[in-house]
């Protein structure tokens, strides 16, 4: 314990954080362990660089978790037309970037070109837009390839930039990429004041938000990334933070006793899947998938894995987002089903070797790792694990030809609406792309898929995408295990902190405040 807190002494130093932010001061100090490699919107889905959007960046629209609507926010209104082939936006007059300039229908028409042409990080959230006309400087129409229903659920993470700085500072024609490294060029309610690279970003309340102030308003926000979670805790417990991003789940009960902490915790978007590759005998017998999915503790996971956080999936999809269909059928954990499966698909006493990939870091996937060795290990299975990283084991779930048979991963949605969430996942038009660790494809999903991004009439596109998780949970291509939580451990100071499931690890600090 005097070696961790020398080495505390030591970082708060190189951080400076006595210096920016003392535990009685209206900033806000949030600590997690990636740092924003960039503070370029482009990026914005990714946690790391979604944080400072969420604080930096607005968009045309904004998600509201509590009804899971669409709410105008740069545009102050919008309307759809020519059947969903068109959209058009009347944006706010009174918004300025953090440097004075002015945001009109330009800056968006930029913004969405932007996005367009660098073909990476949100861009896969429009490849539907087709062509973008300015009307005046505070209207402009979007217009799309198709009548394309999950639009405007993209609409949120497409932050819109300053184009004249953005311009101004373009090296060899890249979009401002490199400007952005170190400087942000948004309109939201934080500007970037102080970048330290990999140690530390503050941001300060922008005065001329066009939003406005409240008196009880966060003034500032210091981000720290600080990789080991005993150091985040210690400081927390110290009053030196405020939010712990990333808490140890083995940990939370300890934490839960400490009355200056409070635990915010939440189902999230994301599902903790165990995927088969299909492609693979002997997986591509749909009687030993169901062995596996009915050998898994389902209990245990959540009871063990997640601490008793979490929630049970039924299927693909989580409760957080529309369509869920609450109908699926619950695969139980019973072995007894496990080894009827298992002799009907011709393999009674097993006789086989699966290679399972994980992630070796996250301590939730070397739980599950454990479970499974063990019950599958009784249906005569032998299991070689690989651990890797997330790029390690994208690389594999990427190659058809991966001598992997089985995935620890996530169905981690890209937005919060419910064909962005499993499209990329379950289409066959983007098997290749590194989601589908399964390479399961239906030709009856596809068509479910095809119909519903175009369907307009919201219960008709219910019922095509709640047939459309049936269709995956009675294939087998995946046990799905959890709708993992989202957790964060913060100060008491703390006000007004709520999920978002399309900001996932953002926190909105504009709609919260620090008690005395």
């Amino acid at each position: 314990m005097k070696t961790l807190k020398i080495q505390l002494a030591t970082l708060m130093l190189s951080l400076g954080i006595a210096l920016s932010a003392s535990a009685n001061s209206n900033v806000i100090r949030i600590a997690h362990s990636e740092y924003a490699f960039t503070y370029d919107p482009l990026f914005c889905s990714w946690s790391d660089v979604g944080r400072i959007c969420a604080v930096a960046y607005d968009a045309l629209l904004k998600f509201e978790p509590t009804n899971k609507v669409l709410v105008p926010h740069l545009a102050k209104s919008y309307k759809q037309l020519d059947g969903g082939a068109r959209y058009r936006f009347l944006l706010n007059k009174n918004v300025t970037f953090h440097d004075g300039n002015k945001l009109t229908a330009h800056d968006v028409k930029y913004s969405y070109e932007r996005v367009l042409a660098l073909k990476d990080g949100v861009s896969s959230l429009i490849q539907d837009v087709n062509n973008i006309n300015v009307i005046d400087d505070y209207t402009l129409d979007i217009l799309l390839k198709k009548p394309t229903a999950t639009f405007l659920y993209g609409v949120p993470l497409i932050m819109i930039i300053n184009s004249k700085t953005a311009k101004n500072n373009e090296v060899d024609g890249d979009w401002g990429q490199k400007y952005l490294n170190d400087h942000d060029l948004g309109s939201g309610p934080y500007k970037l004041s102080l970048h330290l690279a990999e140690q530390r970003a503050e941001f300060k309340r922008y005065d001329n938000y066009w939003k406005g102030w409240r008196t009880d308003n966060i003034d500032g926000i210091a981000f720290l990334w600080i990789k080991d979670s005993a150091t985040q805790r210690l400081m927390l417990e110290k009053g030196d933070l405020d939010i712990m991003m990333e808490p140890v789940l083995s940990e939370l009960k300890d934490l839960k006793k400490n009355r200056n902490l409070r635990i915010h915790s939440s189902s999230s978007a994301v599902v903790f899947s165990i995927d088969f590759r299909t492609i693979r005998k002997p997986l591509d017998n749909i009687n030993v998938r169901k062995a596996l999915a009915h050998a898994v503790d389902y209990d245990y996971h959540l009871n063990v894995a997640l601490e008793g956080f979490g929630q049970r999936a039924k299927g693909p999809l989580s409760s957080q987002l529309m369509f869920f269909n609450d109908d699926l059928p619950l695969v139980d954990f019973n072995m007894n089903k496990a080894k009827q499966y298992m002799k009907k698909a011709g393999y009674a006493n097993g006789g086989f070797t699966l290679k399972v990939v994980y992630e070796s870091a996250q301590a939730e996937k070397q739980r599950a790792l454990e479970m499974i060795q063990q019950n599958w290990g009784m249906l005569g299975i032998k299991i070689e694990p690989v651990g890797t990283d997330y790029m390690g084991q994208l690389n594999y779930q990427k190659n058809k030809d991966s001598d992997i048979d089985v995935y620890l991963g996530y169905l981690w949605p890209s937005a919060a609406e419910t064909d962005i969430a499993l499209r990329t996942f379950y289409h066959s038009d983007y098997v290749e792309f590194g989601d589908n660790a399964a390479w399961w494809t239906s030709d009856k999903v596809d068509k479910l898929f095809d119909a519903g991004i175009v369907e307009q009439n919201i219960n008709k596109r219910s019922q095509l995408y709640k047939n459309l998780q049936l269709e995956i949970v009675k294939a087998f291509p995946s046990a799905f295990v959890s709708v993992a939580p989202f957790v964060i451990v913060a100060n008491k100071r703390v006000v007004g902190y709520e999920y978002n499931p399309a900001y996932h690890q953002a926190v909105d600090v504009y709609n919260m405040t620090l008690s005395n």
